[in-house]
């Protein structure tokens, strides 16, 4: 199972070398899950997984694997930096509207059921050109806009908890910056006491 978060309708850079680090035997079992932003609203999806499942299937799809599942999952929205969280209550119903779909797929993986995201030439264009966009500016540009404010004591848990090491602590001001390598995971905001 390759899982990810979607980023700009595309899977995150490191997940993206992940997978092309992988050495896969020809026919090797493989299934996609993207986890995307969801609505409280029953009657409507959140997010979008964009060409995202699709990009992954295919760098799979050349290692000869057989990918037989791919999949996207809404959960609450945790890109901290523009959106605030929703209210509790809202939380509570997109985790278990979320959690209802992790079901459907575990039924599906489990019983290794063929079924394929798909989504039109035109969506996969515009998600891709937005995608290769962010990957290229957008998430340097996001990372060196980050800054620690007056509650930051200096922990360095940001840092330690860093999956590419981009964040590095200041002599001069002890407080965490972020170098241009930012994934915009969010790792680093969701660990901050």
């Amino acid at each position: 199972i390759i899982a990810f978060p979607v980023y700009s309708w595309s899977a995150p850079a490191s997940v993206k070398r992940y997978v092309r680090s992988l050495e896969l035997t020809e026919g090797t079992l493989v299934s996609v899950l993207a986890v995307r932003s969801e609505s409280a609203d029953e009657n409507r999806e959140g997010g979008y997984a964009g060409q995202s499942l699709q990009e992954i299937e295919r760098m799979l799809r050349k290692k000869k694997a057989d990918v037989f599942l791919t999949y996207d999952i809404g959960f609450t929205d945790n890109w901290a930096q523009f959106i605030k969280p929703p209210p509790e209550e809202e939380r509570n119903l997109i985790t278990a509207k979320g959690l209802r779909n992790l079901n459907s797929y575990g039924e599906l993986l489990f019983s290794q059921k063929r079924k394929l995201y798909r989504i039109s030439t035109f969506n996969t264009i515009w998600t891709k050109l937005l995608a290769v966009l962010f990957l290229l500016v957008g998430r340097r540009v996001l990372g060196k806009l980050y800054t620690a404010d007056d509650q930051c004591n200096g922990c360095k848990i940001c840092e330690k908890a860093c999956p590419v090491g981009t964040i590095y602590m200041s002599k001069l001001i002890k407080k965490p910056r972020w170098k241009s390598n930012c994934e915009c995971c969010n790792r680093c905001i969701n660990v901050c006491p």
